[in-house]
């Protein structure tokens, strides 16, 4: 991508509705821009990610690709595309410390037959799309794509999906250097990457994983995006966050003229049933309209499938072909814990309820529920 920085947000004259290039291009034309978010941690913001990710590429032949924002990079490293290494860093109160650094794995594709290095990050983050004098990048592939014939059945409309995953010491800065990187030059180089590279054009939908805080990369991430998703939990400190990102997204509304919808899901993350103080006290959030929260009894699965697969260890990452080298059990042990119910018997009453959840999205996103599943 270009270092330069030079771009306004505003072309000449005071109009408005020509602001932003993104709002110009027909949503017909483009790919959906959804954007999952909440100020508070914990609330199961990656996992929703992956996994409407992987329905919606899987269930309904989409091309997505999934974007990690956050300086943690759990998205990335549920993909086994993030590598774990240590550095000897200036402390606050130690002098020198080691601190652990999560960046994503040599890109697969950076080198060709004969050795020689690719024109693009050789480790491509989303952070390189922001910082300045960035370089071109390179999504990683899953194994979730439109030839691998493993998927067999799962996959009769060639869906696939992509990811470019985080870097924690490059996000954390960009975090933490607000002044710099504020959200108005944050947004101009999502767009600029999104639509001069063709990003726009080569996927059916592109999903963001937030940060849990406030800050400039999320308000330019709401201005991007055409949907943001709030998960929730049945508890006041997670139910405050609605109200913030629906005044931004409104805020968004009135700065391009361009629809930026609310959907707010329930993610119980201990229990698939609400008691009835849970219920009560998410009741506000059915009486705002602006909100937009899928009906009651409409919420993210919890299963002990989901629970059990947590913990399991992430294998190494491997590109689409190496994937098809593998045996039945070895591919079994390579896939990503969080695509269970994606890939379980469809009488499953967790897989069930997320199948509900997912149409409900996508009928929001695309204007069409999912396809009728066959046995």
């Amino acid at each position: 991508m270009s270092g330069d920085t030079s771009m306004s947000l505003y072309r000449e004259g005071n109009d408005m509705s020509t602001a932003f290039r993104l709002a110009e291009i027909p949503p017909q034309q483009r790919a959906k821009i959804m954007v999952v978010a909440n100020r508070k941690g914990g609330v199961g913001k990656t996992t929703l990610v992956s996994f409407i990710a992987e329905a919606i590429a899987l269930w309904a032949g989409k091309k997505v690709l999934i974007v990690d924002t956050d300086k943690q990079c759990n998205l990335g490293a549920a993909y086994g595309v993030i590598e774990n290494r240590s550095q000897d860093v200036a402390h606050s109160f130690a002098g020198q410390a080691m601190r652990g650094i999560q960046e994503p794995i040599i890109h697969p594709e950076y080198y060709d037959e004969d050795g020689e290095p690719g024109m693009f990050a050789v480790r491509s983050s989303s952070a390189e799309i922001m910082k300045e004098n960035g370089q071109d990048i390179c999504p990683y592939g899953t194994y979730i794509q439109p030839d691998s014939p493993h998927l067999g059945k799962l996959n009769p409309m060639n869906g696939m999906l992509d990811i470019i995953p985080g870097h924690s010491e490059e996000l954390n800065y960009l975090h933490t250097h607000a002044d710099k990187y504020p959200a108005r030059k944050l947004y101009e180089k999502w767009e600029s990457w999104l639509i001069d590279y063709g990003v726009v054009e080569g996927y059916d939908l592109i999903i963001f994983d937030t940060p849990p805080l406030d800050a400039e990369l999320n308000e330019a991430l709401f201005q991007l995006a055409d949907h943001v998703v709030i998960p929730v939990q049945p508890a006041k400190d997670t139910l405050s966050a609605c109200n913030t990102i629906t005044m931004s997204c409104i805020a968004a509304n009135m700065a391009d003229n361009r629809i930026h919808q609310v959907t707010t899901l329930i993610n119980p993350l201990n229990s698939g049933n609400l008691t009835q103080k849970e219920q009560t006290l998410l009741d506000p959030i059915y009486n705002y309209a602006a909100f937009g929260t899928l009906p009651k009894g409409v919420m993210f699965p919890r299963s002990r499938i989901i629970q059990e697969r947590r913990d399991i260890e992430v294998p190494a990452y491997l590109d689409p072909e190496s994937f098809e080298s593998l045996n039945k059990e070895e591919k079994k042990r390579a896939k990503p814990p969080m695509s269970s119910l994606i890939w379980g018997k469809k009488s499953d009453p967790a897989r069930q309820k997320l199948f509900t959840v997912v149409n409900e999205l996508h009928n929001r996103f695309f204007g069409e529920p999912l396809p009728l599943q066959k046995d």
